[in-house]
């Protein structure tokens, strides 16, 4: 890398910078949905994908109440970890960046708001 400045340590966020995650997030929430909640008709075009699954979830579905909020984030949770986080991709060029870091002896630190079991799942793919 040529960089102006010798970089040590890069810091990147996990979600939308490394990797897409949205596929496995909104199957997880589709069939936490469909488990937890029957009868309920949930629009599942207005879940915007970034904050933590119950914050989306709130913001998404307002009328839920909170019991029902909680239902959904514990199914899609159940969902994600297990079959969910496999929809995972890199982004292109994510592998070679990290390559290149290690090969720089640059430092790379994650950030995100996943759990670690998760990002220790995604990161092991």
């Amino acid at each position: 890398m040529n960089l102006p400045f010798p970089l040590r340590t890069l810091i990147l966020d996990l979600d939308g910078c490394l990797i897409d995650s949205q596929e496995g997030i909104r199957e997880s929430v589709t069939v936490a949905a469909r488990e937890t909640l029957p009868g309920h008709d949930l629009d599942l075009t207005k879940l915007r994908v970034g904050p933590p699954i119950k914050i989306m979830c709130a913001r998404a579905f307002p009328e839920l109440p909170e019991g029902d909020l909680q239902k959904l984030a514990q199914g899609y949770r159940a969902h994600y970890d297990i079959i969910g986080f496999k929809k995972t991709h890199v982004y292109p060029g994510g592998r070679l960046l990290l390559e290149r870091c290690r090969a720089e002896g640059v430092a790379v630190d994650i950030a995100t708001n996943k759990p670690r079991r998760a990002v220790d799942a995604i990161l092991a793919l």
